[in-house]
């Protein structure tokens, strides 16, 4: 016979039994919780996934003459609420990775900061220091100055302002003007 204690699980049978899962029979089941790289990827495919879904759904939305539920559609999820005509938008998804990015933003700067001094703070050879410093220093001029090169190779490969003579540009600037012509 079950008895309830005064938790209010149950002492035998095929229910819990204070966290324990059971199976009909009563057997204890023990499971391994799920990793956090597995709950990672599963969202990480179930976003790229409902991303291709809804990008499906206003092709086939489009195609068949029906770009007025997307309108609808792009009006509740995905429209800029900041721009001139948002203010007859929803933007529900827009305003989640707002929210999320700002708040990465504002939690990410401040942990780099409070650890990286604090990490400096416990140093007691200023030899180290100095050369952490230089090193760290280093790194940060040259991703901005690899980073403005690769900048400006990209702007020299789309050909801004579009006075290059070369095919590669020509290519550029007709994908750009088609991008640019698409509302």
């Amino acid at each position: 016979m079950d008895v309830i204690s005064q938790t209010g699980y149950m002492r035998k049978g095929p229910f819990m039994v204070h966290g324990e899962r059971r199976n009909l029979m009563g057997k204890r089941q023990d499971r391994k919780p799920m990793s956090i790289m597995k709950k990672m990827a599963i969202a990480l495919f179930g976003g790229i996934g409902v991303g291709i879904l809804f990008l499906l759904l206003r092709e086939y939305l489009n195609a068949n003459g029906m770009g007025q539920v997307w309108d609808i559609i792009n009006k509740i999820f995905f429209n800029d609420i900041t721009k001139d005509d948002g203010f007859k938008s929803i933007g529900i998804f827009y305003i989640i990775s707002q929210l999320f990015m700002n708040g990465l933003q504002l939690a990410i700067v401040p942990l780099v900061l409070v650890s990286l001094s604090l990490s400096l703070c416990s140093m007691t050879n200023p030899r180290k220091l100095g050369e952490i410093f230089g090193k760290r220093l280093f790194c940060f001029i040259s991703f901005y100055v690899v980073g403005a090169f690769l900048g400006g190779c990209f702007a020299y490969m789309v050909g801004f302002p579009f006075s290059c003579p070369l095919r590669t540009h020509r290519i550029w600037q007709q994908w750009i003007l088609t991008i640019r012509s698409q509302p």
